[in-house]
């Protein structure tokens, strides 16, 4: 077997099992220890698997995330209205964090018509492409290891760079949000970065269509409650719309067209 074979044919084994020791994988695939941890290393270093002690789990963001394309073309109207909210909150002269997303991506598309003075850091190859040639724009990239299929920034290198900059506001998108105790996403790689862009930010905004609530994910970004301002929609469903007031959060709900 060759060894692009080999290594496909152990990215779906960890991927249908969720996690394999490198013993099973060299007995199933007829090589030594050795070569497994090669090939594991391999596989880790494109985003493709998770290294583990003594074996590997397979990539959470890969397995259970919804498709980008998928995303992209997903209520379109309601992260348009999100958005035109959103972009109200920018003043001239600030410096955003505009998390990777669908929704943050239309935020960066209205971003262009608001025609304002601002810098933008983000994680999202789409969006620093987006804006890449309004002259009222500088974009500033994190650097890190391009997820496949998303075209979004991850990693150590994107944590660092996140880390040694101060905005005004950071744009927060949210995978899975329960409002009794946090905002959540798939994989702790990006729980670490979206909490490095929480602790840079004088501003969390947090910019979500009314699917993502009620909802919990593998890593916790954060406390509900050290969110400042949601933006959602008028689906909302009203035990989160309580509880997001009960904390004193601001709360802009966006017509939809359909209460």
């Amino acid at each position: 077997m060759l060894t692009e074979e080999r290594r496909k044919g152990i990215l779906d084994f960890v991927t249908k099992e969720g996690r394999a020791e490198v013993a099973e994988l060299a007995e199933h695939f007829q090589v030594s220890t050795m070569t497994i941890r090669r090939d594991l290393n391999a596989l880790n270093s494109k985003g493709l698997l998770e290294r583990a002690r003594g074996g590997a789990l397979a990539n959470e963001s890969l397995v259970n995330e919804i498709p980008y394309k998928v995303k992209a073309t997903s209520n379109v109207d309601i992260k348009k209205s999100i958005a035109q909210e959103a972009v109200s909150f920018v003043k001239d002269g600030d410096s955003v964090i505009l998390d990777a997303g669908s929704t943050t991506l239309q935020i960066a598309k209205q971003l262009k018509l608001i025609k304002k003075d601002i810098t933008v850091v983000t994680n999202d190859l789409n969006i620093a492409l987006e804006l890449a040639d309004d002259p009222n724009v500088k974009v500033i990239t994190t650097g890190g290891r391009v997820q496949p299929g998303t075209y979004s920034l991850y990693g150590e290198d994107a944590v660092t760079f996140i880390t040694s900059v101060s905005v005004n506001i950071v744009f927060l998108g949210g995978s899975a949000i329960d409002t009794t105790s946090g905002v959540y996403t798939p994989t702790l790689e990006k729980a670490h970065l979206k909490r490095a862009m929480i602790n840079s930010a004088a501003k969390i905004i947090l910019a979500a269509d009314h699917t993502k609530f009620g909802n919990r994910a593998f890593a916790k970004v954060c406390d509900f409650d050290e969110v400042d301002v949601v933006i959602s929609d008028n689906k909302l469903d009203s035990i989160s719309i309580q509880q997001i007031e009960k904390m004193g959060i601001s709360l802009k709900l966006c017509k939809t067209g359909m209460s």
